[in-house]
């Protein structure tokens, strides 16, 4: 798995972040991962690879934060090459 690149609706200020992980639900194990922040404003990129899941493996998409940041957003777009 190559290049997650997580793009939000809102735009982050101060201490707010909302986390983006790309997750082998198989394994449990974190394949790529980003975080929005006051910082990067609006989006996260992560460039880095993380090697193929195993076959069968399930990969699930998991966003994390405050209840306040992502109350605000109503969309998330997150890519990721397989």
């Amino acid at each position: 798995m190559n290049d997650l690149y997580a793009a939000a609706e809102v735009t982050l200020t101060g201490t707010e972040s909302i986390q983006v992980a790309v997750i082998d639900n198989t394994s449990g194990a974190t394949m790529l991962s980003c975080t929005i922040n006051s910082v990067t404003r609006s989006h996260c990129e992560n460039a880095g690879s993380s090697g193929p899941a195993n076959p069968g493996d399930l990969i699930e998409v998991k966003v994390t934060g405050t209840a306040r940041q992502l109350s605000s957003c109503r969309a998330i777009e997150v890519t990721f090459r397989y």
